[in-house]
């Protein structure tokens, strides 16, 4: 039987998370810094954990996979997400990342899976590190460079600054927590935005980027020159380490990341379920 354990133990799981801690929205829940919910198979020795971080739509699995009541487990939280969001009858959408290269947590997340609309991924994680070569990536005439705050989002169209929140609210808990922990820039044209790229998930000295070019100015530089700005000013605040993940097919982020300077660390495999329940 599986618990949900109470943060200040949540140290106990660090060790099971060990070969993901690239992954910053595990470490902020393990320290504090983020929401989430944390499942063990004992709370006292744990050997198999389920974490849900802020953005309903992760689940991260480590651990022993052969535990007998961890199918059901999963499958329960699968319909309790499901329950929660209310997504209709296009069901709703998750992703399982569990530990790279085990064929056991494979095993167990096939049959946990099946019958539902599930395809397995692979994504990328690069890292930026002082000291770095800075690459010369100027917005396009026209385009102007601010700080993502509550000013800026006043002025924003109705259409545009939804966008923008529900972009920070899928990886922070509110825009508060977000502008008080995190910190976003974006490229401006007169009073629409084009694109912004967020600090995300900062955890002492590490972050990791999240990025996003509106479909009208892409394939401009934007999305490069975002990022530059942002890893500039990250450094200048006491970053010295920077993330970005992606998948692997999105073969334009991985060459920005390139550009950028970032180093492939690791390839890793994701489960998307399209979690659907039988009425």
């Amino acid at each position: 039987m599986f618990t949900i354990l109470n943060p200040p133990a949540f140290a106990r799981v660090k060790p099971l998370f060990a070969d993901m801690a690239y992954h910053l929205a595990i470490m902020t829940v393990l320290a504090g810094k983020t929401p989430g919910q944390v499942y063990v198979d004992d709370p006292e020795a744990p050997q198999t954990v389920l974490l849900l971080p802020t953005n309903p739509h992760r689940i991260y699995l480590a651990g022993r996979a052969e535990h007998p009541d961890l199918q059901q487990t999963i499958q329960a939280i699968l319909a309790q997400q499901y329950h929660k969001l209310s997504p209709g009858a296009d069901g709703y959408g998750a992703l399982l990342y569990y530990p790279s290269g085990d064929e056991n947590w494979q095993a167990l997340l096939d049959t946990v899976l099946q019958g539902q609309e599930t395809f397995m991924g692979q994504r990328e994680f690069h890292r930026l590190k002082l000291p770095h070569t800075t690459v010369s990536s100027p917005l396009p005439e026209g385009f102007v460079l601010r700080r993502l705050d509550e000013k800026l989002l006043q002025e924003l169209e109705p259409t545009n600054r939804a966008h923008v929140l529900e972009e920070i609210c899928s990886e922070s808990p509110s825009l508060e927590h977000f502008l008080t922990y995190n910190f976003g820039l974006c490229a401006q044209h007169e009073h629409t935005l084009a694109g912004w790229c967020l600090a995300e998930y900062r955890d002492q000295e590490r972050c990791e980027l999240g990025i996003e070019t509106l479909e009208d100015y892409q394939l401009q530089g934007i999305a490069t020159a975002l990022a530059q700005a942002i890893i500039e000013q990250a450094f200048v605040e006491g970053v010295t380490e920077i993330g970005w993940h992606c998948w692997t097919r999105n073969t334009a982020s991985v060459a920005t990341a390139k550009k950028l300077g970032f180093e492939k660390v690791v390839d890793y495999p994701v489960y998307y379920c399209q979690y659907r329940q039988e009425t």
